[in-house]
């Protein structure tokens, strides 16, 4: 009794794409967990004192890190 094509082809492709959701689940969590891990914050130097901060505290870390600076810098090649 042989397998008709399309059925093999049917099952080929569920697997395929089980496989698939899987792998991306999986990194999905592997990437948060990563992303807990990485330590944010930078060093600071503000009137010659070097400080650390949290890069993270505020929407806005360009604010933080870069003294009266409100916006992100521009991105090269980009006129403002």
């Amino acid at each position: 009794m042989s397998i008709p094509t399309p059925v093999v082809i049917g099952v080929m492709l569920t697997i395929s794409v089980g496989r698939g959701f899987a792998n991306e689940y999986r990194a999905g969590w592997a990437g948060a967990a990563l992303h807990d891990n990485v330590r944010h914050r930078a060093v600071a130097v503000r009137s010659r004192i070097a400080g650390s901060i949290d890069v993270v505290q505020d929407e806005n870390p360009y604010a933080i890190a870069v003294p009266g600076r409100a916006t992100a810098p521009p991105r090269p090649g980009f006129q403002v």
